[in-house]
């Protein structure tokens, strides 16, 4: 199987994991606001992100708390637990591996210097005198 870097620790893992995750609920009496994004990471650093969002989300989702983000993050704490990656992980991060064009024959792309090497004067060149 291949490893892929965990965006979170940056170690190689056989086990990466991408789940799209509530980030934010605030539930009101009359309303709720949901915001969700995708958390990509090895199992370890995605059980403590699901750690850290549910801390966050308990006060402002209250009643939605133990009836919807608990279960979800707890379902995906359990889905941490398996082995190998997650269909979405392998997708999500092949594009941040792929090669740039540079390979060990060609030189890097260097820097553009405007002053060729020199210091730069204080004295401009383009204005008049």
């Amino acid at each position: 199987m291949d490893q892929l870097p965990c965006p979170k620790c940056g170690q190689m893992t056989e086990s990466l994991k991408a789940y799209r995750l509530p980030t934010f609920l605030l539930f009101l009496w009359f309303g709720a606001s949901f915001k969700h994004g995708t958390v990509v990471a090895c199992p370890s650093c995605m059980r403590k992100e699901l750690g850290k969002l549910a801390l966050i989300n308990i006060l402002p989702a209250n009643l939605l708390f133990p009836i919807l983000v608990a279960p979800w993050y707890s379902i995906a704490a359990l889905r941490s637990l398996t082995s190998g990656h997650s269909s979405k992980a392998a997708e999500m991060v092949a594009p941040m591996m792929m090669p740039t064009g540079y390979g060990y024959d060609q030189p890097p792309p260097q820097l553009f210097d405007p002053y060729d090497g020199q210091k730069p004067s204080m004295k401009d060149p383009y204005r008049r005198q």
